[in-house]
């Protein structure tokens, strides 16, 4: 069976990106919180939170990009990485500036935290190109 052109429906690749990014992120932080453990993002509530967050903003965004498809697959991932470097700005800002609730962060915090942004669009973004329908 050629799975080249399966595609699913964008909430089942949502709902499947979401799972493992649970996973793999509740692992992550998992294994730094000794590292900095005074730092509350680093709990299952707020790491849960925020790839759920992250896999839903992509596929939403990704929803509407396909509305006009052309260069498609380029567009999205060019969105998605800016929208990636721009999300690290408030993990860098919580290790050089204080900030009240986000207390605590260690360097390795901070990476760990960075880390899980990372994750996220890299299980998300590959979902989202290799399942999804181009058009709509």
């Amino acid at each position: 069976m050629d799975t080249s052109s399966r595609t699913l429906p964008l909430w089942l690749i949502a709902v499947i990106a979401t799972v493992i990014g649970l996973v793999v992120n509740e692992a992550v932080a998992a294994l730094a919180r000794p590292f900095s453990p005074e730092l509350m993002q680093l709990t299952p509530g707020p790491v849960g939170l925020w790839t759920v967050l992250g896999v839903v903003g992509a596929t939403l965004v990704y929803a509407f990009m396909r509305r006009k498809p052309a260069n498609l697959d380029r567009r999205f991932v060019r969105v998605a990485t800016i929208v990636l470097l721009l999300s690290l700005i408030p993990d860098v800002l919580i290790y050089f500036v204080e900030i009240p609730g986000f207390t605590g962060g260690t360097m390795a915090g901070v990476i760990a935290l960075m880390l899980l942004h990372v994750t996220t669009a890299a299980i998300a973004v590959p979902l989202l190109l290799k399942f999804a329908a181009r058009s709509r």
